[in-house]
């Protein structure tokens, strides 16, 4: 591989050479195919291949020399955060094994070239896909939290004398996929719908916000009853429910979502609980998706329940790990059932781009926004819904009835929308960019 490395290296300086011009030129590599030995990785396949930009160096012919090239990001593989030498580097007083990673990574190609980091960075989803060191998941962050981090690693990689690092990415990528989502989703019309859950499809320092779906909307007006005004709508990433109830907000909301052909009423449950401050959705069990991720059985401790937090396993079990490096391990998850409460209005000073519920007392109105992949949605474009069975059934649907009970009172809405080929968006920076733009011009040369 890096004799193949070498020989397009050196054609592509030739055509350069041939032009007048010498710039450094390297290849890109990431830590799964570093050339370091890391006996603490639980997934051998992570350190299978070794490939040593050292190996492959110029010749006096081309002036400009190269460089270790390495998208290194502080989330995976695992052994960053286990090997124990990683642990002497500190980075604001604290131990970064992410930091330490990557002065080892510094020193081992410090007798003949600088070392970029080319991709990092963490992104602004709902779900995440993998923890990470020092809170650096691979999501489930704020877009402030995440613009943050990535200003911070950007410092610290200035002050450890990196040559340079560079932020994934400019702009959120609808059609990316991730390993805790994918096996929930038609492939070939990811792209047609902005997943909350995939992280891989929101690492963009500019957002793009779905429109509207035209036409996918609901109401129900009954200013006599228990419930005066029921409302749904949709874009491409988000399923929006607005209750108002009688006289006052409920104590307790129940909401029952009807989404896939059967006997059972009930699919995914969303319950408010004001009086505690929370609200948790749920999926029957025979529809967790968890059972998709995984071949461990049981593929968690409550599978046995009828109904199940939703969760998104974020590691798999390694049982098989040895005991001198602290295993086995068990399976890790992040329950993304454990909604969040907040303003998720860009324009508002109090934004919170992982909030999917919130209390509107003016109004005796309680709203939530829903992913549609927490719905069991495989693809709300083409109204296709993840099934039971293993693999699961992709099932086509014609609408969700939604079941609300508010501290008893009872009624339902019937929520339908057309499928589409094509939605638009709108791009806006992230909030906290502030953050990223401090940093580069403070860094910068």
């Amino acid at each position: 591989t890096e004799r193949w490395l070498a020989g397009h290296l050196d054609k592509l300086a030739a055509l350069e050479a041939a032009r007048g011009v010498s710039v450094p030129i390297a290849f890109a590599n990431w830590p799964t195919d570093d050339p370091m030995h890391h006996p603490v990785e639980p997934l051998p396949s992570e350190d299978l291949a070794n490939i040593d930009a050292n190996h492959v160096l110029p010749t006096k012919a081309w002036p400009a020399g190269t460089f270790a090239s390495f998208h290194a990001y502080p989330y995976y593989p695992d052994f960053q955060r286990y090997e124990p030498s990683y642990a002497d580097v500190k980075w604001k007083g604290k131990v970064d094994r992410y930091a330490g990673y990557l002065v080892a990574l510094k020193k081992h190609f410090a007798p003949h070239m600088p070392l970029l980091v080319t991709e990092y960075g963490v992104p602004a989803s709902l779900g995440s896909a993998h923890y990470g060191t020092n809170g650096r998941d691979q999501g489930h962050h704020s877009e402030q939290e995440a613009m943050a981090m990535d200003a911070d690693m950007m410092r610290m990689m200035k002050h450890l004398g990196l040559g340079g690092a560079f932020v994934f990415e400019w702009t959120s990528e609808w059609f990316k996929r991730t390993w805790n989502t994918m096996e929930h989703q038609e492939a070939e019309r990811r792209q047609l719908w902005h997943d909350p859950l995939t992280n891989e499809q929101w690492f963009g320092l500019v957002a793009t916000d779905p429109d509207p779906v035209k036409d996918a909307a609901a109401e129900k007006v009954d200013k006599g009853g228990a419930f005066p005004y029921l409302y749904a709508w949709a874009d491409a990433s988000w399923v929006h429910l607005d209750i108002t109830t009688k006289d006052t907000t409920p104590k307790k909301l129940v909401v029952e979502a009807d989404v896939v052909p059967g006997p059972q009423k009930a699919d995914y449950r969303i319950v408010v609980d004001r009086e505690a401050g929370k609200a948790q959705l749920f999926v029957r069990r025979a529809l967790d998706p968890i059972r998709l991720d995984t071949a461990t059985r049981p593929y968690r401790a409550d599978e046995s329940a009828p109904w199940h937090l939703y969760s998104l396993i974020v590691n798999r079990d390694y049982p098989h790990y040895p005991k001198k490096y602290g295993g086995p391990l068990p399976a890790e998850f992040q329950d993304v059932g454990n909604l969040v409460k907040g303003d998720w209005d860009p324009k508002s000073k109090d934004y919170d781009s992982l909030s999917t519920w919130q209390v509107d007392d003016a109004h005796d109105t309680i709203r939530l926004r829903i992913p549609w992949s927490m719905l069991g949605l495989a693809d709300p474009s083409s109204k296709t819904a993840l099934g039971e069975g293993k693999a699961a059934r992709m099932q086509k649907i014609k609408a969700i009835t939604f079941a609300f009970d508010a501290d008893g009172a009872t009624d339902q809405l019937r929520f339908e929308w057309p499928a589409w080929n094509y939605t638009g968006s709108k791009e806006r920076l992230l909030a906290g960019i502030d953050q990223v733009q401090k940093a580069m011009r403070d860094l910068a040369p």
